[in-house]
């Protein structure tokens, strides 16, 4: 059970809150904490969760990341096809790959998107 006064806890509260802050680059207004999302979550249950995770397999960990991975890829999708709804299946996995890998490594692994040539001119200037 982690004890507010304990030094390894504070040291793992710190970490966190690093990683929060490079997470959100310039962003200004930070990412919600465990308990603001969970603001009538008993901390006892917290605790009870956060040592389940640390007493879990490499398998377990393993498991439970490729399914958080999947969902989220799924949920992604989910917004192109509402945003591009005449989409084939091979242009969403193209954009898809732009969103996991950024356009500029996307290009480099998978050549130029279908739909970047439609959304430039002849002259290159971006289309609106």
């Amino acid at each position: 059970m982690i004890v507010e006064g304990d030094a390894r806890g504070a040291s793992r509260r710190r970490l966190a809150r690093d990683v929060r802050g490079a997470i959100m680059g310039g962003m200004s207004k930070p990412l919600p904490t465990w308990r603001q999302l969970h603001p009538g979550e008993d901390p006892r249950v917290e605790a009870m969760q956060l040592q389940r995770f640390r007493d879990a397999s490499p398998a377990e960990k393993m498991r439970a990341f490729t399914a958080l991975n999947r969902q989220a890829r799924m949920v992604a999708l989910a917004g192109l096809r509402m945003r591009h709804p005449g989409a084939s299946p091979e242009e969403l996995r193209r954009r898809l790959a732009d969103l996991l890998l950024g356009p500029e490594l996307a290009r480099r692994a998978y050549g130029e998107a279908p739909y970047a040539a439609a959304a430039t001119g002849s002259d290159g200037a971006a289309r609106r």
